[in-house]
Order: structure tokens, then C-alpha cells, then sequence
């Protein structure tokens, strides 16, 4: 399964090494379920991403310039379609096949994305996932709601996910430039299934305090600051912190 985040991981390479004890395999299980959400985190930054500049001409500075994009003007709505070869690397070195079809009703603002055979890598995606704009004490707010995702390798490995969370463009929104954007995740709950090696795995989280995605990041997807609380069925409650806002901060796993 593509891992978002590594945290420190329990091995064995001698004959004789100790069974691991009760309380070293559920700190593997909670590593594993920590970087699942952060996984499916990444992903859905990476849609929404997709959905926001899919309408812009792709420049050198956006990993679409790989994709082939066509637009078609609907009776009530405007469409897009992301078709990326599998044999092209995009510019952010990553390899992304299938497509990716992208509607926007006529006056809402919200869109929908669905995907066609849509890899990132290895990882194949599916599910509906809806955007909405809402507004919350006079705030706007970009609302994504996914009631069936899932991420999946050849293996049959996979996480299926159900997601509520809010957006807010904190920084950047007055320029037209890419690298000055930060959005906020103001709130965000996750209801995960996780198949890994045939043992299934439920996870329930929810973001703590808020957390920023920052565009000007190498790895612009993966969240910075913040926090969001875990538990797997029959697990305790555990913290991942993503740090203070810098590019170089690491999640610390508690």
C-alpha cells in the first residue's frame, strides 16, 4: 500500500528475534492506521487540487501539464476530463493513469469528481466525491463529502473510506499565482476500513485542531500543523500531530 508518512516500523530479520508482545502489535496497527488516513488525506488534497485548476490553462508549475484535458459545456453544467497516460511521469516525478471526470453545475460553485481507472502511482482510486460551498458563521467554506471511496493496490489491499471535512483558502486567494496558496482544514472526520495482508481493520478519526495544506511545499499535499485523533475497533485513542506549518515538519505520531 503507497504510505504517505513512515513512522518507526517493528522488524524482524533473525531466526531468534522475540515474538513481538501484545503492546508492539497494536502500536504496528496504530502506525499502519496513521498513515492509511494520511494517505487517503494526501489523495483528497490532490482532488481537490485537480478540481480547482482543471478550468485554468495547465502551466509548467501544475503536475497537469501531463494530463490531456477536453471541456464540454452541458445542458446545466460544465465538464472536464483529465485523461493521464501511464506511461508519462508528471512533472511532480509521479505517475498517474486512468482519467478523472470533473463537473461543475451552472451558478453553485460546487463539483463533482468522479474517477475512470484513476492510479496515482500503483494506487488505484474510486468513489464520488462532491464539493460543495457552504458558509459557517459568515465564513466560506469548501465542504468535500465522499460516502464511498476507496483506495486500492493489485494485491486486493485496500481502504475504504467515508468523508466529511471543510476547507478554507486562508492565504493566496487575491493572487494568481500557485505557490502562495494555503488552505485550511477546519474540521474532518474519516470512517476508514482498512484490508491489509486479509485482516480488516475499522478506524474512526477526526481532526483535532485545524490543519494547513500548503501549496508552496515539494510535497505540497501532505498537511502541515495541526492534529487529528484515532481509534481502531477495540484500540485506545491515539494523537498525530503534523507540526507547526513548515515544509520540513514531520507528523509525530503519539
Amino acid at each position: 500500500m503507497l504510505i504517505a508518512l513512515g513512522f518507526v516500523q517493528f522488524s524482524c530479520s533473525k531466526k531468534d528475534a522475540p515474538e513481538p508482545t501484545a503492546e508492539e502489535l497494536a502500536h504496528q496497527a496504530d502506525v499502519t492506521a496513521a498513515n492509511s488516513i494520511i494517505t487517503v488525506e494526501m489523495i483528497l488534497n490532490e482532488l481537490e487540487y485537480i478540481m480547482k485548476q482543471a478550468p485554468n490553462n495547465p502551466t509548467e508549475t501544475s503536475f497537469l501539464n501531463c494530463a490531456t484535458i477536453t471541456r464540454q459545456q452541458l445542458a446545466n453544467s460544465f465538464q472536464i476530463e483529465a485523461s493521464f497516460s501511464p506511461t508519462a511521469v508528471c512533472s511532480d516525478n509521479i505517475s498517474r493513469s486512468g482519467k478523472l471526470i470533473i463537473n461543475y453545475p451552472t451558478g453553485t460553485g460546487n463539483a463533482t469528481v468522479k474517477s475512470e481507472g484513476y492510479k496515482v502511482n500503483t494506487l488505484a482510486l474510486s468513489g464520488n466525491f462532491s464539493f460543495q460551498q457552504v458558509t459557517e458563521n459568515q465564513k466560506p467554506l469548501l465542504r468535500l463529502l465522499v460516502p464511498d471511496g476507496e483506495l486500492s493496490v493489485a494485491s486486493g489491499d485496500y481502504i475504504r473510506f467515508n468523508v466529511d471535512r471543510k476547507s478554507f483558502f486562508k492565504e493566496g486567494h487575491t493572487t494568481n499565482q500557485l505557490t502562495d496558496d494555503v488552505y485550511e482544514i477546519s474540521s474532518a472526520t474519516y470512517d476508514l476500513q482498512l484490508k491489509n495482508q486479509s485482516q480488516i481493520t475499522h478506524i474512526d478519526a477526526e481532526s483535532d485542531l485545524p490543519y494547513l495544506v500548503t501549496y508552496s511545499c515539494n510535497d505540497k499535499f501532505r498537511p502541515r500543523s495541526g492534529k487529528f485523533s484515532f481509534m481502531r475497533t477495540n484500540g485506545t485513542e491515539r494523537l498525530v500531530s503534523f507540526g507547526n506549518g513548515a515544509c520540513s515538519d514531520q507528523a509525530v505520531f503519539q
